[in-house]
């Protein structure tokens, strides 16, 4: 007994059937194979485009190293020498930077103050071992100036109470 196979589809349907498939799964590699945006760094001479601003090393009033920021406007004035309210015609006035300083001056020297003011209580407590009256007396003066300075030496409170003044 001998079985014959016999085949429905020609051979050209099959071969259609087979490059349809391999089509749809290159284009399945393709759409898989896209990568994910990501970001990256792109310098400023391959962009084409002018730094917003520039950073350098500095001090600040104590001596210690600082990152000092100039914005680009800054750098523009410095090299064209242009008074700091000047523009250039036709500019929008959104065009200018506003710079806001902050002035700690005051606020430190009350801190200042209080620490000296602590020294001396903390001297006169020494003074006076043997008087408890005058001792208890010092040391609620000292409590109470510890407190206080406890409070306005923060960074918080510094940056709270501090002038602060809006240049353009």
């Amino acid at each position: 007994m001998s079985m014959e196979i016999s085949n429905r589809y020609d051979l050209n349907h099959i071969n259609k059937a087979q490059t349809e498939q391999t089509e749809r799964a290159e284009e399945k590699d393709k759409t898989e194979k896209i990568p994910a945006p990501k970001d990256e760094y792109i310098s400023s001479e391959k962009s084409g485009k002018k730094p917003s601003g520039l950073y350098h090393m500095g001090q600040d009033e104590n001596g210690n190293p600082k990152i000092i920021f100039d914005t680009a406007k800054k750098a523009e004035e410095a090299e064209s020498e242009q008074p700091k309210g000047a523009r250039l015609e036709g500019a929008p006035d959104n065009d200018r930077v506003k710079v806001t300083i902050g002035n700690m001056d005051k606020v430190k020297k009350e801190i200042e103050k209080l620490k000296e003011e602590k020294k001396q209580l903390e001297q006169q407590l020494k003074m006076a071992a043997g008087n408890e009256q005058k001792t208890k007396e010092l040391e609620a003066k000292l409590a109470q100036v510890e407190a206080e300075l406890s409070v306005k030496d923060t960074a918080e409170y510094k940056k709270q109470h501090a002038e602060y003044t809006t240049e353009e």
